[in-house]
C-alpha cells in the first residue's frame, strides 16, 4: 500500500535551502534535492527520478519524483540504507543492508521488502551487518552479491534465494574452500556482479571471477584487481574504475575490456594522480567518470582524453578544492544526474544534482578550443594552439619530456611504448595517450 504520509520537498523549500549554498557564476550543474545522504539514483523508463537517502540511523528511505524534480516524495519503502537501483524486466530493485532488497512493480512509487538472508534455509553469518551492493541478470535469473557471503541467485524475481557454488568461488578468490577457525569461508568481499558478452562476472575487492551456470562453478579471471567495481558498457566495451584510494601513477585511471578477460588502460585526466573512481556512466559517445574528490570527468573518445565538467558541484567545506564524491551517475537524453553523498552531514550542499546535456558539447568545445587537439607528426607532439605547459610521462608515471609556452614537444629518441601527455593553458587542462612505435 502507498504510504499515507508523504515527505514532499517543494520548489519553495529547495529555493530557501539554496540561499545557504550559493552557486558559482557560470555553473552548469543544478540541484534537484538537498538530502545530504543521497546515494543511489535511477531514472525509470517513464522518467521518474528515484534516489535513496542513506542515513546511518535508518531514518532514510527511497524518494521519487514524477515531475522531473519539481516535487520529491518519500515512498513507503522501509529503510535498509539502500545504495543502488537495478531494473530487471519491468521490476525495479534497490539493494540494501541486513539481507534486504526492496522491489517495485509500479515504477518506484511503492515498494515491498525482500529478504535474501536465509538462502536454501541457511542463515547468512552476521546477516544483520552485511550488505548487498549489486545485482545482475542472466537469462531469467537474478543474481545478487552479498558483501561477505558470496553470490546468490533467484529464479522467482527475488522471492526466494539460493547460493551459487561457494567452494569454487572461495578457491577462485584465493581460499581453500574450507571454513577457517572463525567459521569464515571467504577472505574476499563481493561487490558488483555484471553480465558481459554472455558471461556473468563478479568484481570483488581483490579478484574478478567468472561463473559457469551449467556446472555451477566459479573460476578466476584476475587476481589483484584492487576494487575494480565501477562499471559501464559502451559499444561492446566494458569500462572499469577502481573504487579505492590509489595514488599509484603506474596503474591506469580506467581500464577496459572487449572480451571480459583481457584489460587495457585508458588515458588519464590532466594532473590527476588519484585513481579513485566512484562511478561510471555512458550516454551515446560520452563516458562519464565520478571521481572521489575532483568531481566529474567526461570523455568523448573512449577514454583517451578527458574534460572536467564539475563547475557548480558542491565542495567539501573543510577541504576547499575537493568536491563532494559523486556515488552514482545516471544519464537521460536531457540530463546527467549525480548523487553527492555528504558523509559528515555537515555540508548543506550535498544531494542530487544534474547537468543539462545540451550544454555538454559547448563545455568540451570550450576546453578543446582553448587548448587545441593533439597529434603526433614528424617526431613531435603537435598542438593546434600554444599551451602554457606540455608534459609527457611514461607508464611508470615518471616525467620524460616537458615544454612550456609551446605548441609542440619534440619526442626525440624515446623508446617504443605508450605515453601519457598532459597539456594545460590557463585554467583548462587536457590529457591523452600516445603510442610510439
Amino acid at each position: 500500500m502507498r504510504e499515507s504520509r508523504h515527505n514532499i520537498v517543494g520548489a519553495a523549500a529547495l529555493a530557501a535551502a539554496l540561499l545557504l549554498s550559493p552557486m558559482r557564476a557560470g555553473a552548469q550543474w543544478e540541484p534537484v534535492s538537498l538530502h545530504h545522504g543521497v546515494w543511489g539514483v535511477f531514472i525509470t523508463p517513464s522518467g521518474n527520478i528515484l534516489y535513496s537517502d542513506y542515513q546511518f540511523d535508518g531514518s532514510g528511505g527511497i524518494y521519487t519524483s514524477t515531475d522531473e524534480g519539481k516535487t520529491i516524495t518519500k515512498t513507503n519503502a522501509e529503510d535498509y540504507t539502500y545504495n543502488r537501483f537495478y531494473q530487471f524486466g519491468e521490476l525495479i530493485y534497490a539493494t540494501g543492508n541486513g539481507g534486504k532488497i526492496a522491489r517495485s512493480d509500479d515504477d518506484g512509487e511503492t515498494w515491498v521488502v525482500l529478504d535474501y538472508g536465509t538462502p536454501d534455509g541457511e542463515k547468512i553469518d552476521d546477516v544483520e551487518n552485511t550488505a548487498c551492493y549489486g545485482l545482475a541478470e542472466k537469462g531469467e535469473r537474478l543474481y545478487a552479491a552479498d558483501f561477505s557471503a558470496g553470490i546468490l541467485y533467484s529464479d522467482d524475481y527475488g522471492d526466494t534465494w539460493h547460493f551459487t557454488d561457494r567452494t569454487s568461488l572461495a578457491i577462485a578468490c584465493g581460499g581453500t574452500g574450507e571454513k577457517d577457525e572463525k567459521g569464515l569461508l571467504f577472505t574476499e568481499n563481493f561487490y558488483t556482479p555484471y553480465t558481459f558478452k554472455g558471461n556473468l562476472y563478479e568484481f570483488g575487492a581483490n579478484y574478478i571471477c567468472r561463473y559457469d551456470e551449467q556446472t555451477d562453478k566459479w573460476s578466476r579471471v584476475m587476481e589483484g584487481s584492487n576494487f575494480m567495481m565501477a562499471l559501464a558498457e559502451r559499444n561492446d566495451t566494458l569500462f572499469c574504475g577502481r573504487t579505492v584510494d590509489d595514488y599509484d601513477a603506474t596503474k591506469p585511471f580506467l581500464q577496459f575490456t572487449t572480451d571480459g578477460e583481457h584489460w587495457q588502460p585508458t588515458g588519464r585526466p590532466e594532473n590527476e594522480l588519484c585513481n579513485y573512481v566512484r562511478c561510471l556512466e555512458v550516454h551515446g559517445k560520452h563516458l562519464f567518470a565520478g571521481h572521489i574528490r575532483d568531481g566529474v570527468y567526461v570523455s568523448d573518445d573512449g577514454g583517451n582524453t578527458y574534460v572536467n565538467i564539475s563547475d557548480g558541484l558542491p565542495m567539501l567545506t573543510e577541504v576547499r578544492g575537493y568536491y563532494l564524491s559523486p556515488l552514482e551517475l545516471k544519464a537521460t537524453d536531457d540530463y546527467l544526474y549525480a548523487s553527492l553523498f555528504d558523509t559528515a552531514y555537515d555540508n548543506t550542499e550535498g544531494g542530487l544534482y544534474r547537468f543539462p546535456l545540451n550544454k555538454l558539447a559547448n563545455r568540451i568545445a570550450e576546453v578543446r578550443g582553448a587548448i587545441g587537439k593533439a597529434r603526433v607528426e614528424g617526431g613531435a607532439l603537435l598542438l593546434d594552439k600554444a599551451a602554457d605547459r606540455i608534459e609527457l610521462i611514461d607508464a611508470s608515471g615518471a616525467p620524460r619530456l616537458t615544454a612550456t609556452h609551446a605548441d609542440r614537444l619534440e619526442l626525440g629518441t624515446l623508446p617504443a611504448g605508450t605515453y601519457i601527455y598532459k597539456v594545460s593553458k590557463g585554467g583548462d587542462k587536457m590529457t591523452g595517450k600516445v603510442a610510439l612505435p
